[in-house]
């Protein structure tokens, strides 16, 4: 039951919405993320909106398909609003791709390179990378990358490991605060992509925004 003296007054100060439509004709082959995001911009130009942070976005559909799992966030990440992210740091092994046990060379997935040229070339953000290296040394993990032809894409400063902060490893708070502060971005304003669900929630709680990537095929339960 709702205690009335701790309730909070809300107002709806605007709306926006796409014309309705018989079933089967204008939308027939729009998706519902295209609907939202036409929706959505509308609103923004609206009421000049654009490049603002907004704090939250809260949406849903009738049906769904299975497509659209993050219908929401994929639509707001589509929309005029400040995409509120400056940098991203990715982890390497199973996010970027593998070692050959055999060679040590590390073997990008194929989705690698067309992943981080969109996100340079089209969604203009810089990139590093946040890893646990172990026994290796930064030049050896800068190396490996290099060989593999990723180094190309990370920023100056983007290249973070534990022994750049007294050997704490991810998912501790320390390294995700160093990577920040080494690019000179707000830790609220960075986001780590990685496919740890553990460390991925350490950059969460050490105020970084972030995003479980899955493995790709046959790669779903790393071992």
């Amino acid at each position: 039951m709702i205690n009335c003296e701790e309730a909070k007054k809300v107002a709806i100060v605007g709306y926006n919405r796409i014309p309705f439509a018989r079933i089967n004709t204008a939308y027939m082959n729009a998706s519902n993320q295209e609907m939202l995001v036409a929706t959505l911009n509308g609103l923004i130009e609206k009421y000049n909106l654009q490049n603002e942070i907004i704090g939250e976005v809260a949406g849903g559909a009738v049906v769904k398909s299975s497509r659209e799992s993050n219908l929401i966030r994929e639509s707001a990440m589509n929309t005029l609003l400040d995409k509120a992210i400056d940098f991203v740091f990715f982890d390497i092994g199973g996010t970027l791709g593998d070692r050959d046990p055999r060679t040590g060379k590390l073997v990008p997935f194929p989705s690698t390179v067309s992943l981080l040229t969109a996100m340079r070339d089209v969604i203009r953000v810089p990139i590093g990378v946040i890893t646990t290296l172990g026994s290796l040394k930064n030049s050896e993990g800068l190396a490996l990358l290099e060989e593999a032809g990723l180094v190309g894409f990370l920023h100056a400063n983007g290249f973070v490991s534990e022994h750049d902060v007294h050997e704490i490893a991810k998912p501790g708070h320390a390294i995700y605060q160093f990577a920040a502060n080494h690019v000179e971005v707000p830790i609220g304003r960075c986001l780590y992509v990685g496919e740890n669900l553990i460390e991925v929630i350490g950059a969460i709680a050490a105020g970084m925004q972030a995003v479980l990537k899955p493995c790709p095929p046959g790669r779903d339960l790393p071992i």
